[in-house]
């Protein structure tokens, strides 16, 4: 094979790998800002509440889209216990504080085996049957390439009472 074809073949091979990896979007930590709308600062009210994000690769991606939020908030969920307990997920209480950050240094990060989505979980009660991916109300999911956010922007989201609030919404993407 001449030099150019073989140029070429390496070429080709490069940009396939890149596309079926990544889709050529570079995966990286991001820090996540989660706040709570006035309606739930009450502090009973704020001192109940949980949120889980769960850092996701694209094998366990429909798993947790599919997860039905009754089963998981229940008392000794499996999947729950299992997660929190190996540091695959990240708990957040907010006792008297009214925002939660996750920093994008944050040791969780390093924990994860090449997660592409976070998903952002929260125990607030909801009317009805439980729903896949964003529509439930009480689960979000972001993705973690770098070209769905300017620079190192923070993913930030605002809990309320019928649901989260992406205040930051990332580019060029919908959740699959």
């Amino acid at each position: 094979m001449n030099l150019k074809w073989e140029n070429m073949f390496r070429t080709s091979v490069l940009v396939l790998l890149c596309l079926s990896a990544y889709g050529c979007c570079h995966v990286d930590s991001r820090a996540v800002h989660i706040t709570l709308s006035k309606d739930l600062q009450d502090p009973v009210q704020r001192s109940t509440l949980e949120v889980h994000i769960v850092a996701v690769n694209d094998s366990d991606y429909n798993q947790w889209k599919y997860l039905n939020m009754q089963d998981y908030w229940k008392v000794d969920n499996a999947l729950r216990e299992t997660t929190t307990s190996s540091a695959k997920t990240k708990v957040l209480t907010f006792g008297a504080n009214n925002t939660q950050i996750l920093l994008a240094n944050d040791g969780f990060w390093d924990r994860q085996d090449d997660p592409l989505y976070i998903f952002v979980l929260s125990n607030t009660p909801s009317e009805g049957a439980s729903q896949p991916g964003n529509q439930d109300p009480r689960r979000r999911v972001f993705p973690l390439g770098k070209c769905h956010w300017s620079g190192d922007q923070a993913i930030e989201i605002q809990l309320t009472p019928s649901g989260w609030i992406t205040l930051t919404p990332p580019s060029n993407w919908q959740a699959p």
